[in-house]
């Protein structure tokens, strides 16, 4: 079972998902004038404040990096480097940089379609394909594999991880940190969606700092092994995967694949974030959510990979790794056993930001497939269940099967963002006339 959701999941990212992102990513660079790289706009947008909303331009842009700078940025990148090779960071960047258009894009039409709900609002790709294409059915399937892999798979995911790192780590029973995990996590969803908002906007800027500043002290330290680490991946970046040979299209298929899963340029995760609070024009929220895809991609995730490679910590790695390990040995490397700690720490604020972003994107959908509130209540308990089980259990398979629900979304998505870009073109054009 495990394997053939590996394989199926495979072929829909490497020839359905991937090719599609990347292609449509490409056409709305073009088609929006390079609308990603306008810099200056997104600082503009991210600083200013949102009128008559209860969550901020800067509230729901660490909603979404909390879920975009999960446990992926750690293990995913290190996995990365290990099967493709130093050359796949180039790629991680080059994704980056394509595919922020079409994160601009959804997160604009999330502003567009969103509806209000309290004294928040909510909304995201199932909002707009019904309400712009008009096709309830695909919003019905987006938003029923949204609640199963957002809620309930990352939940479980993140759990497990911060669980297996406790233990392996500071020695805490696995149970012991999925009963902590749960209890923490019930006092924040059920204060709703403001609560989650103000509690990730505390939560990723020190978690951010925190491994950031790591890295730039790691940087410091080797300051004469910089010009090798660029040096190497452009190098590399046209070569063929150390690990499994053919030709340099595998490097360049790992390092895209590493990079949208990073930062979920077009999967429509970050539209949720998007939508909750009232911009003073829908792009705003676009230009923001674009530059939360750089600050995944080429600073974290670059992090990540320094540590990686200064160390060769690619060297400890087998055919089973996850990645997690070589992030701990080069730690380790680098700062001895108090290495260990700081993975342990990074990994608690990484995973337990993306566990409630993850809740609340699914929350939005659960609204949009069920006008009665009431539901919210055993779902709230089912992830807090789901929480605590994952954290003594495996996440093998669990990570098989978010991974295929993603680029099933991810799919989905894309084809409703070529549909309604054009809409996004109108309000650009309205704005400048």
């Amino acid at each position: 079972m495990s394997e053939l959701v590996k394989d199926l999941e495979h072929i829909i990212w490497s020839y359905l998902a991937i090719p599609i992102l990347l292609f449509v990513s490409l056409i709305f660079t073009f088609y929006f004038q390079g609308v990603q790289f306008r810099f200056k706009k997104m600082i503009q947008c991210l600083t200013k404040k949102s009128s008559n909303s209860s969550v901020s331009s800067f509230q729901s842009f660490t909603m979404a990096l909390a879920a975009r700078v999960g446990v992926g940025s750690l293990a995913g990148v290190a996995l990365g480097i290990y099967i493709g090779g130093p050359g796949s960071v180039f790629w991680m960047w080059i994704s980056a940089l394509i595919t922020a258009a079409a994160s601009f894009v959804e997160s604009t039409l999330a502003q567009l379609y969103k509806k209000r709900d309290g004294d928040i609002y909510i909304g995201g790709p199932a909002y707009y394909i019904e309400y712009g294409m008009h096709q309830k059915g695909f919003a019905v399937i987006y938003a029923f594999i949204i609640v199963l892999t957002y809620t309930f798979g990352f939940s479980a995911i993140q759990a497990n991880t911060i669980a297996t790192s406790f233990r392996d780590v500071l020695s805490i029973p696995p149970l012991l940190t999925g009963v902590g995990l749960a209890l923490i996590t019930s006092m924040i969803i059920f204060g709703g969606a403001s609560t989650i908002a103000k509690m990730t906007s505390k939560i990723v800027p020190i978690m951010a700092l925190f491994y950031i500043g790591i890295g730039l002290f790691v940087m410091i330290t080797h300051f004469d092994y910089i010009p090798t680490f660029f040096m190497t991946i452009f190098q590399d970046a046209f070569q063929p995967s150390p690990l499994i040979g053919g030709t340099v299209m595998y490097t360049i298929i790992i390092g895209i694949k590493r990079g949208v899963f990073s930062n979920e340029a077009g999967m429509g995760s970050g539209a949720h974030a998007a939508a909750v609070t009232n911009s003073d024009n829908p792009t705003d929220q676009g230009y923001i959510q674009s530059f939360g895809v750089y600050v995944t991609t080429l600073f974290i995730c670059t992090i990540t990979a320094f540590l990686i490679m200064v160390t060769n910590a690619v060297e400890v790695g087998t055919t089973h790794s996850n990645g997690i390990e070589l992030t701990q040995y080069a730690l380790t490397e680098l700062f001895g056993p108090i290495g260990g700690v700081i993975l342990a720490i990074s990994i608690f604020f990484f995973a337990f930001s993306t566990i409630l972003t993850g809740y609340f994107y699914g929350e939005c959908n659960v609204k949009y497939l069920c006008k009665n509130e009431k539901i919210l209540y055993p779902v709230r308990v089912i992830v807090l269940i789901v929480i605590l089980i994952s954290s003594i259990g495996s996440a093998s398979l669990i990570w098989s099967l978010v991974d295929l629900g993603v680029a099933l979304t991810a799919t989905i998505n894309v084809m409703a963002l070529c549909y309604l870009a054009k809409e996004v073109k109108v309000i650009m054009n309205k704005k400048r006339s």
